[in-house]
């Protein structure tokens, strides 16, 4: 074998191992970019879910709040105001 062919048979083993490492970095990315996306949605739904239980407790104190002001409460009974 002379050196050309040996050039040109290890060239063509490092395109073939740059091509399967770049198909399997390619997989990999992929699969991460997808489970970004999965991970990315759960934290989105669980945001949702924590937003909306804050504003229904703040609701509900403000309701709370709101129902206390409107009470009044009774006059105070005090035997010298008013007494004859």
């Amino acid at each position: 074998m002379s050196l050309e062919e040996n050039v040109k048979d290890v060239w063509a083993k490092v395109t073939n191992v740059a091509s399967t490492a770049a198909e399997k970095t390619k997989d990999v990315a992929v699969v991460a970019i997808d489970k970004g996306k999965e991970l990315a949605g759960t934290a989105a739904e669980k945001t949702k879910e924590v937003a909306g239980t804050v504003v229904d407790k703040t609701k509900e104190v403000t309701h709370r709040a709101d129902t206390k002001a409107d009470e009044t409460p009774p006059p105070a009974i005090d035997g010298s105001a008013g007494s004859e």
